[in-house]
């Protein structure tokens, strides 16, 4: 299935990956064939092929570091996630549903529990882009010519 990619979980323990780093690889193995917009904090952020992604398409600067990496301020979400889209990718939004504060408070009752803790926020796929999905009022704003749908039905015989 070229949507998928399979990571060993030896993997993971044997490059010594951080939890937020792992986190995004197993969103990244899940949706292999979309482009991530991965929520940290106010940005969203690009890794990996992701990031060559963003520069060639949304003109974003790689960051600083030894993993390719590339973002922007949520302000900017609409403006870059159309871009994607309309560029013919299939853009995957990842947002935190927790914040520190729920993380810390979640790691308190795991350790009651005899848990190891998690190091990082919980995150959830919450959006699929792509030319054909674009809903969202800001981004068909922008161009309302090109943002028709139609469905077709079978009638009952």
């Amino acid at each position: 299935d070229p949507s998928t990619l399979h990571i060993p979980e030896s993997w993971f323990r044997d490059n010594k990956v951080p939890p937020g780093q792992e986190q995004w690889w197993r969103f990244k193995a899940a949706n292999f064939n979309s482009v991530l917009l991965f929520k940290m904090g106010k940005f969203y952020e690009m890794f990996e092929m992701d990031a060559y992604i963003g520069v060639d398409v949304l003109n974003l600067q790689l960051m600083k570091g030894d993993k390719p990496h590339a973002g922007f301020p949520e302000i900017r979400y609409h403006h870059m996630a159309e871009g994607l889209a309309r560029a013919g990718h299939r853009v995957v939004v990842v947002e935190q549903t927790e914040t520190p504060d729920m993380l810390k408070e979640r790691n308190q009752q795991r350790k009651l529990a005899g848990q190891k803790a998690d190091g990082v926020v919980r995150r959830e796929k919450v959006a699929v882009l792509s030319k054909g999905t674009m809903v969202d009022a800001e981004m068909v704003a922008s161009r309302p010519d090109a943002s028709y749908i139609i469905a077709v039905a079978e009638a009952p015989a």
